[in-house]
C-alpha cells in the first residue's frame, strides 16, 4: 500500500521504504535505471535495426518514473517507434 509522508514523497506503508530520493527522484532514475542498463546505447542500436523492439522487465511499477523516463529516452533516440 502506498501513503505520502509530510514532503509529499510516495513511501510504503507496509515497509516504509520511500519510493526515490528526496534529493532527486528524476536524477537517480536516470543513474541507476537508464545509464547503469545502457539504455542510450541499446536504443541506438535499435534505431538502426528494421523493426526495433526493446523490451524491460521489472518487479514493481513504483510510481512509473523508470517507465516514463524511458519512453522520454526512447522518443528522443527512435521517434519513429510507435507503442
Amino acid at each position: 500500500m502506498l501513503d505520502w509522508d509530510q514532503d509529499g514523497i510516495p513511501v510504503s506503508s507496509q515497509f516504509g521504504d520511500i519510493y526515490f530520493s528526496k534529493q532527486n527522484g528524476l536524477a537517480e532514475t536516470r543513474y541507476v535505471f537508464l545509464e547503469k542498463n545502457n539504455l542510450s546505447k541499446r536504443l541506438n542500436q535499435l534505431a538502426q535495426t528494421p523493426f526495433p523492439r526493446l523490451c524491460i522487465g521489472e518487479t514493481g511499477f513504483g510510481t512509473g518514473l523508470n517507465f516514463l523516463s524511458a519512453w522520454q529516452l526512447r522518443d528522443e533516440i527512435v521517434p519513429e517507434c510507435r507503442l
